[in-house]
């Protein structure tokens, strides 16, 4: 008998303001179950626009992640970091 694994996808938005007009603006997003000790799961999003939706393909869990986003825009990188359900 196979065993169904249960996977999901993610969506969400980033939003961001610059002094100057970015072009180019792409992220990295790394993720892992809230409170593991396992390397992060790394998801490359290789074009932002800024508000448009991102969605994270067969994540492998329900549950509490945490999370490193760093976008970089005109060469400069910011880091968000936080807990999503």
């Amino acid at each position: 008998m196979a065993i169904a694994t249960e996977k999901c996808n993610v969506s969400f938005q980033i939003r961001y303001t610059s002094s100057i007009p970015a072009t180019g603006a792409s992220a990295v997003l790394k993720y892992r179950i809230k409170g593991s000790t396992g390397s992060y799961a790394q998801y490359n999003i290789a074009s932002v626009t800024n508000g448009g939706t991102i969605e994270v393909p067969n994540v492998q869990s329900s549950g509490e992640y945490e999370y490193i986003l760093d976008l970089t825009a005109n060469g400069i990188t910011a880091q968000q970091t936080g807990f999503s359900n």
